[in-house]
């Protein structure tokens, strides 16, 4: 992702679809929400349906239940987009932290690129640089 390229937007409302998969509104300015879905950028989460698919929506419904009283930001772009439409990036709470190197920590997520797993089930020792 171009840095040039990033843009930053309160989002608010957030709604687990899946492990890796939100929904939810992003103040876009001048008074104007937009309903989108936000895909997070880097990780997986597992498919619906399998344990690995469950276990990270239900981390990622906990770690947004915790902090619900937080500023988030969407940290993404329109031309960062995936297969399916949806807008690619990250979170950022009012701390500083980051939504997706937070998920990779509890070790349910497999850190991912375009091309790929890079690197099964991160969690237990050292994060690869990607």
């Amino acid at each position: 992702m171009a840095l040039r390229s990033l843009q930053k937007h309160i989002v608010t409302e957030l709604r687990v679809i899946d492990g890796d998969t939100l929904e939810g509104w992003l103040n876009i300015g001048h008074h104007l929400r937009l309903l989108t879905r936000l895909r997070l950028r880097g990780i997986e989460g597992g498919e619906l349906g399998t344990p690995e698919g469950e276990r990270a929506r239900a981390i990622l419904n906990e770690i947004l239940h915790a902090r619900r009283d937080q500023a988030m930001c969407w940290i993404g772009g329109e031309k960062f987009r995936d297969r399916y439409g949806r807008n690619v990036g990250d979170i950022q709470f009012d701390d500083g932290k980051l939504l997706t190197l937070m998920l990779l920590e509890t070790g349910a997520y497999t850190l991912r690129n375009r091309h790929g797993t890079i690197r099964a089930w991160i969690g237990h020792g050292a994060m690869p640089n990607p």
